[in-house]
């Protein structure tokens, strides 16, 4: 997965709404739901059943540092930005 400024920018402001995709049941289709006036059922999230991946402080300063750019400029669109 590549930097998401590399697609969308680095201007926020351009876009009407970001949605964490946590939130897609809940911001994202109320939005979609009213902008074409139609109900829309919930979606259904896959999810893996193991919690037990483990990340070390070095792979997260890695990935913090190699998507910078992104949290620069979209950080506070994530839950853990910090």
């Amino acid at each position: 997965s590549y930097p998401q400024v590399e697609e969308l920018g680095v201007n926020p402001n351009y876009y009407d709404l970001i949605v964490n995709t946590k939130d897609i049941n809940t911001k994202f289709k109320s939005e979609l739901e009213k902008l074409l006036n139609v109900n829309i059922p919930e979606t259904i999230q896959n999810r893996s059943h193991s919690n037990n991946i483990e990340i070390t402080n070095k792979e997260i300063e890695y990935f913090k540092d190699f998507y910078k750019e992104d949290y620069k400029y979209y950080g506070e669109y994530f839950y853990d930005s910090k």
